[in-house]
C-alpha cells in the first residue's frame, strides 16, 4: 500500500533575493495623482525614437505625452506585510505605436526615484526605468484640486536634460479620463542551444 505523501513548498526566507525591498506580488492598488502635457511630435522624430517596428508605415500618428506620477502602492492582499507598501514618484515620455492592429503607446523614457519600483519595472514589465529626481511642488500634488490650483512638476538630468509641466490654473471642466493603452516590448532571454 502507497501513503501519499505531502509536498510542502518550499518557502524562502525574507528577503528575497536581496535586502532591496521586492515590489509586492500582483495584484496591486495605486492611488495618488497623475499630471499630463500632451503633444505632437513630426513623424520623423518619433522614427528616431522608437522601433520602425512599432510606426505605422502610414497615416496620422497620435499624440505624444509627458506624465508624472506620485503614487502610493500596496498589495490587495492585506495579509501581505507593512514593508510591501511604500510611494514613489515617476516621469515618463510615451510615444504613440502600433503593433499588429494594437494602437497605443509605448513608454520609450522613463525615470523614478524608487530603487524598488524602478527593479519591478524593468525586471517584470521590461521598461527603460532609470534612476532620476522627480520634483513635485504644488496644491495639484496635495490633492487640492480647483479652479486657481497650481503646481509644477519637473525632471532634471545629470546631463543637463530637463522636462518640466507646471499649471498656473485648473479649468472648471476637466476632460474625462481615458484608458491607457501600453505596448510594452521586451527582450525575453532564451537558453543557448547546444
Amino acid at each position: 500500500r502507497i501513503r501519499p505523501r505531502r509536498v510542502s513548498t518550499p518557502r524562502f526566507p525574507d528577503p528575497w533575493p536581496s535586502r532591496q525591498p521586492s515590489w509586492p506580488p500582483a495584484p496591486w492598488i495605486m492611488s495618488g495623482t497623475v499630471l499630463t502635457a500632451w503633444f505632437d511630435l513630426p513623424r520623423e522624430q518619433i522614427e528616431n525614437l522608437i522601433s520602425p517596428s512599432l510606426v505605422p508605415p502610414s497615416g496620422q500618428l497620435g499624440p505624444s505625452r509627458l506624465r508624472f506620477y506620485e503614487l502610493d502602492y500596496r498589495p490587495a492582499n492585506p495579509d501581505l506585510s507593512a514593508a510591501a507598501t511604500g510611494r514613489f514618484r515617476e516621469a515618463v515620455v510615451g510615444l504613440p505605436a502600433t503593433y499588429g492592429s494594437s494602437t497605443g503607446d509605448i513608454s520609450a523614457h522613463m525615470w523614478s526615484d524608487s530603487d524598488t519600483y524602478m527593479h519591478w519595472g524593468r525586471d517584470v514589465f521590461g521598461w527603460p526605468v532609470l534612476r532620476a529626481p522627480v520634483e513635485l511642488e504644488g496644491e495639484i500634488w496635495a490633492g487640492e484640486i480647483g479652479p486657481t490650483s497650481t503646481g509644477t512638476a519637473t525632471l532634471e538630468l545629470s546631463d543637463g536634460s530637463r522636462a518640466a509641466i507646471s499649471v498656473d490654473r485648473v479649468e472648471e471642466d476637466l476632460p474625462p479620463p481615458t484608458p491607457a493603452a501600453w505596448i510594452t516590448p521586451r527582450l525575453i532571454s532564451s537558453p543557448l542551444e547546444e
